[in-house]
């Protein structure tokens, strides 16, 4: 994501161009994930902002490495392009007794209503784009993936 790499030493515009144009010109030979090592679910208290309605749902350590071991092994089972233009791990996931690990548990289509779920996707694309304003000369193509995912 342009502008919240640690590793940065120049413009922050010239690296995010170079990595889009890197990605197009060896798209048939790179695969990219992003994962999400945090949490989904939670449903705050406007009353008490400190405790959740509902806390999240976090994988934690072991559950983040059976998502990898799953995606590098090809056991992953992927979803269709969703929200974001990304499609997701729903299945073929394992513990390390070969017992299923539960992805609908990480499922935001069943932990939210729908009005709800969408409204938060709509924020979280208004908020990116408002983001990426600030990275003018940005190649528009980056911008245009955000506004319209799976566009890249």
């Amino acid at each position: 994501v342009v502008g919240t790499n640690p590793f940065i030493v120049g413009d922050p515009v010239e690296e995010g161009n170079l990595f889009y144009e890197y990605l197009k010109t060896y798209e048939s030979k790179i695969r990219c994930f992003v994962m999400n090592t945090g949490g989904v679910g939670e449903i705050p208290d406007a009353a008490n902002p400190l405790t959740p309605l509902r806390p999240t749902n976090r994988p934690g350590k072991a559950g983040i490495g059976y998502v990898t071991q799953a995606v590098l092994r090809n056991t992953a089972v992927w979803s269709e392009p969703g929200d974001f233009g990304t499609r997701a791990v729903t299945a073929g996931v394992y513990d390390e007794d070969g017992r299923v690990f539960d992805m609908d548990s990480f499922d935001p289509c069943r932990l939210y209503e729908p009005g709800v779920r969408e409204e938060m996707v709509r924020a979280l694309q208004r908020e990116r784009i408002e983001y990426m304003e600030q990275f003018t000369g940005l190649d528009p193509r980056i911008r245009a993936a955000v506004e319209a995912p799976g566009a890249l």
